[in-house]
């Protein structure tokens, strides 16, 4: 599943260095040639930017920081816990609470600000 898109981005892979197109990228959201999460240099409608990767909800961990969807790049929560459940994820979120994500959906995790 396409998560939240930025109106401005720009994808480059942080291992290969090499500036990626976003029609040449997986539905995974990792390099073709090395598989490392692509970098993606988003800025929302406010003119906020951060540097994210788009992850399963299984790739999170604990002191990841997660977009929530539907707030530009307004509201980021810190991962507390990732608890696996019959129908998908149970993401805690600190300052927010409780998401719950399908295994294929992906989530947009701050990873830096430019």
């Amino acid at each position: 599943m396409i998560p939240i898109m930025y109106p401005k981005e720009s994808y480059k892979c942080p291992t290969c260095g090499v500036a990626l197109v976003e029609r040449s990228i997986p539905d995974d959201w990792k390099c073709a040639t090395c598989g490392s999460a692509v970098a993606i240099y988003a800025e929302d409608h406010e003119g906020r930017r951060h540097t994210v990767n788009r992850l399963k909800p299984g790739e999170l961990q604990v002191g990841h920081s997660v977009v929530v969807p539907t707030s530009g790049l307004k509201h980021v929560h810190d991962v507390l816990a990732v608890t696996k459940e019959p129908c998908g994820y149970r993401i805690a979120l600190k300052g927010y609470g409780v998401i719950r994500y399908s295994a294929d959906e992906l989530l947009n995790c701050v990873t830096g600000g430019w």
